[in-house]
C-alpha cells in the first residue's frame, strides 16, 4: 500500500510539472506570436516608409551586387527592381565616375563612416540622372563588417536643372554686359578712326598742308591698332581662343610675367615656388597673358603699394575635395593681395566680361583669364574679405611628358617688320569672301607692283588655279582666308591645290588669329601666316619672304 501511494504522489508531481511546463510553454508562444506580429506590423511599418520617401534605398554584396532595391529607385532610373538584383551596382554609373568613383566607393564602405557623394548614373532611355549617394557599411554587434552596404540615393537632376536655369540666366545678363561693352568700345574706336578720316579727306580735298592730312590718317591708324588689340582680347573667349599647347616648366614664366607687370609700380611680388614644380602642358602666350591680367588687377586693388604673394605648389586632386576637377595631378597657383578686397555679392561676377569695380578698368582681364585657364582643363577661383585682400586660385592639369626644346629661329625670322612697303613682282591669287577685303587687297598688291586676281570661295579659287596653270600662267602666290562661311575654306582649299601643284605656295590669313591652324601653318601647307588685320608693310614683307625663298 505504503509503495502504491508512493507511486501515485509522485504521478501527481510529474503531472503538475508537465501542466506547468505547458502552461510556460502556451506563454511561450503567446509571446513569440506578439512578438511575430510585432515583427510584421514593424516590417510592414518600415517597407511603407521605405516605398514612400523621396529618396530611394538600396543594398550591395561584398561584389558590389545590387541586394535589395526600393521601388523608388525604378522610377529615378527606369530599371525595374528584377532587372537589377544581383547585378553590378557600377554598370549604372557614368563612366567617368564609375572608374574615378569606384576606389573612393570601396574605401569609404569599408569603414565605419557615413559618406556622401554626388554622381550620375545613366539612365535606362540614356539620359544623366545627377544623384547623391550617401554611404553606410552595415556592421554587427562587434562593430565588423556584416558585408552589406546601404545606399540612400537622392535625385538632384531637378536641382541641378534650376541651377542650370539660373546660369543660364546669369549668361545672358553677362553676354548683355558684353554687347554693350564692345558696342561702347568699337564705337569710340570707329569715332576716331572715320573723325580722322573726314579731317584727312577735308585736308587733302582743300589743298591744304599734306602734313596735316597725314597726321590725321596716322591717328586713324593708331585708332585701329587699338581695334585690334581689343579683338585679340576678345577672340580669347570666343570660339578662335583654342590655346596651342607645349610641355611647360612653369617657374620662370611665372616670375618673369609678375615681374614685368610690376615694374615701375609701387607694388613688389614675393614668390614660394618650389624648384621640384610640375610641368604642365599649356600655351605659354596665353598663360603669361592670364597671370600679367591677374597680377595687373592685385595691383590696381593696392594703390598705396604693399606686397601681392605668389605661390605655386603640386597637388593631387580627389574627387572628395570638391572641386569641379577630375581626380588627377595639378599645379596650383595662388596669386594673392593686401587691397581692399571684393565685396560679397561682386565675388561671383568677377570673372564675367566687362564687370569691373575700377574705373580704368573695362573689365576684360579676369575674363580673359577665366577663359584660358578653361581652355586648358583648369580651373580658377576667387576668395576674397573686405578691407583685408584678395585670393586667386589657379588649378593647372600636369604633365608627365618632357620638355621638347625649340630649334632656334633664324636671323631671317628675328628680322623686325620693315617700315618702308617691299615692291615686288608676279602673280597672286586673293580667296576672300569679303569683297570689301577684295578690293583692298587687290589695290594695296597693284601697289607693290603684283598682278592680282581675286576669289570669293575655296571652289572659285580651286578653279582659277587650275585654269591659269593648265594655261601656262600660273599664280606665284595665293593668299586665303582661313574661314569661309558656307563653304571650302582655306585648311580645305590647299589641300586640294597642293593635290594639283604640290609646290604652290600660299599664305594663309585670319581674323582668328589664334586658330591653331594659324600657329601651325607649315602642317596643313601653307608657307607663311598674316593675322588681319593688317599693314601693307606687314603684307609685302610675307610676300617677299615667300617668293625669293
Amino acid at each position: 500500500m505504503k509503495d502504491s501511494k508512493s507511486k501515485e504522489d509522485k504521478n501527481m508531481d510529474d503531472l503538475g510539472k508537465m501542466r506547468k511546463q505547458l502552461a510556460e510553454l502556451e506563454a511561450s508562444l503567446s509571446k513569440a506570436k506578439r512578438v511575430e506580429k510585432a515583427l510584421r506590423e514593424s516590417e510592414r511599418r518600415y517597407r511603407r516608409l521605405i516605398e514612400n520617401i523621396t529618396d530611394t534605398i538600396f543594398t550591395l554584396d561584398d561584389d558590389w551586387n545590387f541586394t535589395f532595391i526600393s521601388p523608388k529607385f525604378e522610377k529615378i532610373t527606369g530599371y525595374s527592381v528584377q532587372s537589377l538584383l544581383w547585378h553590378p551596382f557600377f554598370e549604372i554609373l557614368a563612366p567617368e565616375c564609375s572608374e574615378s568613383f569606384r576606389e573612393i566607393f570601396i574605401s569609404g564602405a569599408s569603414e565605419d563612416i557615413t559618406e556622401a557623394y554626388e554622381v550620375d548614373f545613366i539612365h535606362k532611355d540614356g539620359s544623366r540622372i545627377h544623384v547623391e549617394l550617401c554611404i553606410m557599411p552595415l556592421l554587427n554587434n562587434n562593430n565588423k563588417s556584416t558585408g552589406t552596404i546601404l545606399v540612400a540615393a537622392r535625385n538632384l537632376t531637378g536641382r541641378r536643372q534650376i541651377a542650370e536655369e539660373f546660369l543660364k540666366a546669369q549668361k545672358l545678363e553677362s553676354i548683355g554686359t558684353l554687347a554693350g561693352g564692345i558696342a561702347h568700345d568699337f564705337n569710340n574706336i570707329l569715332t576716331s578712326i572715320l573723325g580722322n578720316i573726314s579731317l584727312a579727306k577735308m585736308y587733302l580735298e582743300s589743298e591744304k598742308s599734306s602734313d596735316k592730312a597725314l597726321e590725321r590718317l596716322n591717328e586713324a591708324e593708331e585708332a585701329s591698332i587699338q581695334a585690334k588689340s581689343l579683338t585679340q582680347r576678345l577672340l580669347t573667349f570666343a570660339r578662335g581662343g583654342a590655346p596651342i599647347k607645349k610641355v611647360l616648366s612653369l617657374p620662370d614664366i611665372l616670375k618673369d610675367t609678375a615681374s614685368l607687370a610690376l615694374s615701375g609700380s609701387n607694388v613688389k611680388c614675393e614668390f614660394l615656388i618650389p624648384e621640384d614644380l610640375w610641368l604642365v602642358e599649356a600655351d605659354a602666350d596665353q598663360i603669361k597673358q592670364a597671370m600679367n591680367n591677374i597680377i595687373i588687377n592685385a595691383e590696381e586693388s593696392m594703390p598705396d603699394g604693399g606686397i601681392a604673394k605668389l605661390y605655386a605648389e603640386n597637388v593631387k586632386i580627389e574627387l572628395e575635395n570638391g572641386l569641379p576637377l577630375k581626380p588627377d595631378n595639378y599645379v596650383k597657383i595662388s596669386i594673392e593681395d593686401h587691397g581692399s578686397g571684393i565685396q560679397k555679392e561682386n565675388l561671383a561676377k568677377i570673372f564675367d566680361p566687362y564687370f569691373t569695380t575700377k574705373q580704368k578698368n573695362i573689365g576684360l582681364g579676369m575674363a580673359t583669364a577665366y577663359s584660358i585657364i578653361k581652355r586648358h582643363d583648369g580651373y580658377i577661383t576667387a576668395e576674397s574679405i573686405l578691407g583685408v585682400g584678395t585670393k586667386i586660385h589657379i588649378y593647372l592639369p600636369a604633365s608627365t611628358k618632357k620638355i621638347m626644346t625649340d630649334k632656334p629661329r633664324t636671323q631671317e625670322e628675328i628680322k623686325p617688320i620693315k617700315e618702308e612697303p617691299i615692291h615686288g613682282k608676279g602673280r597672286i591669287l586673293v580667296m576672300d569672301d569679303e569683297e570689301l577685303i577684295r578690293s583692298l587687297l587687290s589695290e594695296m598688291l597693284g601697289n607693290l607692283g603684283y598682278e592680282v586676281k581675286t576669289a570669293a570661295s575655296g571652289t572659285e579659287t580651286i578653279g582659277l588655279f587650275k585654269e591659269a596653270k593648265e594655261n601656262g600662267n600660273p599664280f606665284d602666290a595665293i593668299l586665303m582666308d582661313l574661314t569661309i562661311p558656307g563653304g571650302l575654306g582655306g585648311k580645305e582649299t590647299i589641300r586640294k591645290i597642293k593635290e594639283i601643284d604640290p609646290n604652290a605656295k600660299a599664305i594663309v590669313s585670319s581674323g582668328y588669329s589664334n586658330d591653331p591652324i594659324m600657329a601651325e601653318y607649315e602642317k596643313y601647307g601653307f608657307q607663311g601666316v598674316i593675322a588681319k588685320p593688317y599693314k601693307i608693310n606687314e603684307l609685302s614683307e610675307i610676300l617677299s619672304k615667300i617668293l625669293t625663298k
